[in-house]
């Protein structure tokens, strides 16, 4: 049922890196709710790391910051002050920047007025900070009202960054917050630069219909973009259907197909893993 996808221009389009190039788990980016400080991989254990990693010295010491001022809070102290947040955020190294966006909703939801003091991050931050907290607005807008959600993500869409619109558009997708499209029909079309007006398509689609067709001149499939929330996480799925399938049953019915293969196969590599981790 699922075709083979050849390489598109969208899949060649080299989008500038939030995370880096290392492989690094930020100590709080899984969010849950029995873990809520990400013990799971500790800040002890960060702050181990950052020396691995973390080249500059600057950026290492905003990280450093950042790790302690977390510890304390959860052992019980105060919550970490957001100006040690807005130094990580703005840090030279991605690592420092990815790690202070994915503990930032639970900062900002610890002031009095956590809509301003977001915003008043957004706006004292540079474009790489701004495009790391872009990329996870769903997570820091969780407890605002549509409309504040509405304005944080208008604010990515509409910055002079390049990047921090590609973020934006990226998450507003993923996402598919409603509200969005019209800016993200007018980013659509108008935005200046081609890579920003392709993701924004994309999600609009994606928010519209629930995937995207970027190849549709293949003579045997159609390749697609779809949301893949299997396991629980969100990310994007680049995939095909055979035109043969889309012709017998409908595009919206062959793509519900898709993705219920894509589940079976997530659980699939989960039991996987669970047998491993058992044998050990």
């Amino acid at each position: 049922m699922i075709a083979a996808v050849t390489p598109t221009r969208l899949q060649a389009i080299k989008y500038p890196s939030v995370m880096g190039d290392r492989r690094y788990t930020p100590p709080d980016f899984i969010d849950n709710a029995d873990d809520p400080f990400g013990t799971s991989q500790p800040w002890e254990y960060a702050l181990e790391y950052w020396p691995t990693i973390v080249r500059n010295a600057r950026a290492l010491a905003a990280a450093r910051a950042l790790s302690h001022a977390m510890i304390v809070w959860r052992d019980g102290g105060p919550a970490a002050p957001l100006d040690i947040v807005r130094d990580a955020l703005d840090a030279s190294d991605p690592e420092v920047r990815i790690t202070a966006t994915c503990t930032l909703h639970r900062v900002v939801h610890a002031q009095d007025q956590p809509f301003h003091a977001l915003i008043d991050l957004w706006n004292s931050v540079r474009a790489p900070g701004r495009a790391a907290m872009a990329w996870l607005a769903g997570l820091h807008c969780r407890d605002l009202s549509e409309a504040e959600e509405l304005d944080f993500r208008a604010r990515g869409l509409r910055d002079r960054s390049k990047v921090v619109r590609l973020r934006a558009a990226d998450d507003a997708g993923l996402c598919r917050f409603a509200p969005i499209l019209p800016l993200l029909r007018d980013v659509a079309a108008n935005d200046p630069v081609e890579t920003v007006r392709i993701e924004a398509e994309v999600a609009r689609d994606l928010i519209e219909h629930g995937y995207h067709v970027f190849d549709a001149d293949h003579p045997e499939c159609i390749s697609l973009v779809v949301i893949d929330t299997a396991g629980g996480g969100w990310s994007k799925c680049y995939t095909g259907v055979l035109r043969s399938e889309v012709a017998r049953v409908g595009i919206d019915a062959a793509v519900a197909h898709v993705r219920r293969e894509l589940e079976e196969e997530a659980l699939e590599i989960a039991e996987l893993i669970d047998d491993t981790h058992g044998e050990r």
